[in-house]
């Protein structure tokens, strides 16, 4: 706990001296229409990258990362993944199984499995601050007060998958819908929870218009009719896995 806060303080001090050293503006001003994860990196966010990084990745312990070494040690190979049918089962998040059997047969060094997740999520949040934030620090330090960092320590697919939505969103703003899309879609092959993210598009439009108006009367009908709507859905996931997979998302 205690490297936690130190944790916790230091990113966010290191964030609002970027902002003081290296003003936000600076980079915008420059090829606005670029994806964010392609913006100057400064030295305080590459600490601050670093550091989260390293936290996430050299951990032994904490919540289920004895379930996620268990699981890599006994992981197939790429090769055998494959005969087993992963790449067909598109529910069943198949690159979430294929980085992990990569991995496995370059090492069995844990770490290394863990890294790469730890590495995509903690590049992609500071940046997507550094850019997109008012106040970055600020927004760091709500990240970590609401308890988002710890918890994508514990979830590996989690990681990866919300790697390439927070590279989406751009591609969002910017009404670029066929990349926006591909880059959900294999989120979706990280994790199949990824496609609620599908809606982004249609919340981007001026509040309280046609569609917000259109998305709240749907809230409202799927909530009372809940065993016909989402629970019939909720039915058909479970058909295909969804429990099983539910029982496997520490992996």
């Amino acid at each position: 706990m205690r490297e936690l806060i130190f944790l916790y303080c230091g990113v966010i001090f290191l964030m609002y001296l970027s902002q003081i050293y290296f003003p936000v503006e600076t980079q915008l001003g420059h090829r606005k229409a670029r994806n964010f994860i392609w913006n100057k990196t400064d030295i305080f966010m590459i600490a601050i990258i670093i550091w989260l990084t390293c936290f996430s990745f050299l951990r032994t312990s904490y919540n289920d990362t004895g379930t996620y070494i268990a699981h890599y040690e006994t992981a197939k190979g790429v090769i055998e993944s494959i005969k087993d049918g992963v790449l067909t089962d598109f529910a069943g998040n198949p690159l979430s199984t294929m980085y992990r059997s990569l991995i496995r047969d370059i090492t069995d060094n844990y770490h290394v499995y863990f890294f790469f997740p730890a590495f995509f999520i903690s590049l992609a949040i500071v940046k997507f601050f550094k850019r997109y934030s008012v106040n970055p620090a600020f927004s760091l330090l709500i990240f970590f007060s609401i308890g988002t960092y710890v918890l994508y320590i514990a979830a590996l697919k989690q990681c990866l998958a919300m790697f390439f939505l927070l590279m989406a969103l751009p591609y969002a703003i910017d009404k670029k819908y066929i990349r926006f899309y591909v880059l959900v879609l294999i989120a979706i092959l990280f994790h199949t929870h990824a496609f609620m993210f599908a809606l982004v598009p249609f919340l981007l439009h001026k509040p309280w218009g046609k569609t917000t108006w259109i998305l709240l009367g749907a809230t409202a009908f799927a909530m009372l009719t809940y065993d016909a709507t989402l629970g019939a859905f909720m039915e058909y996931a479970q058909s295909i896995g969804a429990d099983r997979y539910a029982a496997d998302a520490m992996e």
